[in-house]
């Protein structure tokens, strides 16, 4: 009966689930069970019978220091010991394997203790699974984002750090706490909605929403909330993420203000735009693009650009390489030839000008095209009849000065005729005639000499612009002398002075600056006040021209004339002084077939000064 009592418990001991050694009152190892003998990785034959302290050698797993062996003090003082945590088992090939362990004491019928017995398991498992979900707990507690979990009636039963930043109360605030409290005054039931989806084993994901934190605080957050299963797969609880999207809800906004703003600015710009991918292939076109193309946006986008934007030369006729080929090929900013054609989806022709320009990331990789192009099919036809009337307007001019030419020539010798008849009349009459008589003809050669002038001055405007001399270099103080040579009389007789500064090189027809100079200082002269004239001449530099100007000491202009001066015919004294009203128009004309401007700046009984400009020549 005995023998098979300890059959029976040597039976159940070898079952035992954890590591199982007795000893004898030595510590001699009388028994182990297979689980021991795979966690201390050894064979029983290599055990039993030695000291369990050989076999059974066990570290603190943190000081590395070897920790004394519990069974002396169970042998001893026949207690049951426990090991300490963070204790390593060094199995027998070296492995360390981390255990727990009790040891206590065997005794017989009369109390004394015979020897021990060990029971202990590896722990490795367990530990892992413990710094799993203590990392789980780390991460959970720390997390930027609230995780909260409740149960099926919507009692908070954790709220993480995450959980206290956002919705500004403490967990031990909320814990126990219905959920609801955060709800936000107009969502108050959608927490229950919510739940009863959650009871049905569904989950929420990603679900944008608003909450209401501690002091009435809005926030805007992503929900996720997943079921929480028991053993049995029941629905117990609820395991909620809520992030706060309050920033990116604003950027979100911000984009797409920004991307309205885009899409307003695209579309009300006055010229035709149409942007491509890097292949050439259209992504997008304005209404303006539209209009002009005759292809909508949403037919034209993804077809080559060509299909979209057909374009040909107007004169060859011939198909023109599209700009966007030539940006994509080259990525350069690429402008469209003159006399370009855009053909419309339904065959009609619009004359154009564009650019194109490359679409970059950085300043290497090409993303796409935009081109930009209008319609000048208006600008070309203003342009062409611009152009036929300028013909038309220079051969008419060109015609009118040929007959002012010849009229002026012409009309100047049955003139003389008069002129010389009505002196020879004047000398042939005799004695007894009549003063009345001798006046009339004397108005008559006044007359006649007065035309001739006029004539001469209207013969001279009119050669202005013809057959001149082409620009060349001029000397100013030359062309000065020269004109002050023709006038030596009349300055001697005024008892004028005539002085100038240095006067620049121009690039001008020598000729007709000397019929300027010669105009304004005779002008100077005849229209003197009651001191002799004093005449200046000199000129400046300015940013893009010379400016002249010639200063008298005359009796000046009043404000109101000083405009009409310049026209033909005009004069302000009448016959008091002799002229034909031709000699300033001669001068602005003049000037102004230089590119220059002609101007006076003058005070009446204070003198004047006569400005005229002349464009600086290349150096």
């Amino acid at each position: 009966m005995a023998k098979q009592l300890e059959e029976y418990l040597r039976t159940a001991l070898a079952s035992i689930g954890d590591a199982v050694i007795s000893t004898d009152a030595e510590g001699r190892i009388v028994f182990v069970n297979k689980v021991a003998l795979s966690v201390l990785r050894a064979a029983e034959d290599d055990i039993r019978g030695k000291h369990v302290d050989e076999i059974f050698r066990i570290q603190n797993e943190l000081t590395r220091s070897r920790v004394e062996s519990p069974l002396a003090k169970v042998l001893l003082e026949g207690a049951t010991v426990g090991l300490a945590n963070h204790t390593v088992l060094i199995a027998h090939d070296g492995a360390e394997v981390p255990i727990d362990n009790s040891v206590a004491p065997i005794r017989g019928e009369d109390g004394v203790v015979q020897g021990a017995v060990l029971v202990f398991r590896d722990i490795t498992a367990r530990r892992k699974a413990e710094l799993t979900q203590r990392l789980l707990a780390a991460i959970v507690e720390f997390s930027d984002d609230a995780i909260i979990s409740k149960d099926i009636n919507g009692i908070v039963t954790s709220w993480n750090k995450g959980a206290e930043r956002i919705f500004g109360y403490t967990a031990e605030e909320m814990i126990g706490k219905p959920i609801v409290i955060i709800a936000a005054p107009d969502r108050v039931d959608e927490m229950p909605r919510i739940l009863d989806r959650i009871k049905r084993g569904e989950r929420l994901e990603h679900y944008e929403t608003v909450r209401q934190a501690k002091g009435g605080r809005l926030v805007d957050i992503s929900l996720t909330v997943s079921p929480i299963h028991d053993e049995q797969g029941k629905v117990i609880g609820a395991s909620k993420i809520a992030r706060d999207i309050t920033e990116q809800l604003r950027s979100r906004s911000e984009l797409a203000e920004e991307r309205e703003r885009l899409r307003v600015t695209f579309n009300s710009i006055g010229d035709g735009i149409i942007t491509t991918d890097n292949l050439g292939r259209v992504a997008c076109l304005n209404p303006v693009a539209e209009q002009l193309t005759g292809w909508q946006n949403s037919e034209a986008v993804g077809r080559p650009l060509e299909e979209v934007f057909k374009i040909i030369n107007e004169d060859s006729r011939q198909t023109v390489e599209n700009p966007a080929t030539k940006v994509l090929r080259e990525g350069i900013i690429v402008g469209l030839a003159n006399h370009t054609l855009l053909i419309t989806k339904d065959g009609h022709e619009r004359s154009i000008d564009d650019s194109g320009a490359p679409i970059r990331v950085g300043s290497d990789e090409i993303l796409g095209v935009v081109l930009v192009f209008r319609d000048v099919t208006k600008r070309r036809a203003d342009e062409k009849e611009r152009q036929s009337r300028a013909v038309e307007l220079r051969r008419a001019n060109e015609d009118l000065n040929q007959f002012a030419y010849a009229a002026a020539h012409d009309l100047r010798e049955p003139l003389r005729n008069v002129v010389n008849f009505s002196q020879l009349l004047l000398r042939q009459l005799g004695a007894d005639t009549r003063d009345d008589t001798r006046t009339s003809l004397k108005f008559i050669v006044e007359g006649a000499l007065r035309m001739d002038m006029l004539l001469n001055d209207l013969l001279a405007y009119s050669q202005i612009g013809g057959l001149e001399k082409s620009p060349a270099l001029v000397d100013t103080n030359d062309a000065l002398r020269r004109a002050l040579d023709s006038l030596k009389i009349a300055i001697t007789e005024a008892d004028a002075v005539v002085t100038s500064d240095d006067l620049p090189a121009v690039l001008a027809n020598d000729g007709q600056m000397v019929q300027v100079f010669q105009n304004l200082v005779s002008n100077a002269i005849k229209y003197r006040s009651q001191a002799a004239p004093r005449v200046h001449i000199r000129a400046r530099k300015d940013d893009y021209e010379w400016i002249f100007s010639v200063r008298d000491n005359g009796m000046g202009i009043r404000p109101e004339y000083q405009t009409l001066i310049f026209q033909l015919f005009k004069r302000l004294h009448g016959r008091e002084i002799p002229g034909t009203g031709l000699g300033l128009a001669i001068c602005t004309k003049i000037i102004e077939r230089h590119g220059g401007r002609f101007w006076v700046s003058s005070q009446q009984g204070e003198g004047s000064e006569f400005f005229f400009s002349l464009p600086l020549q290349n150096e």
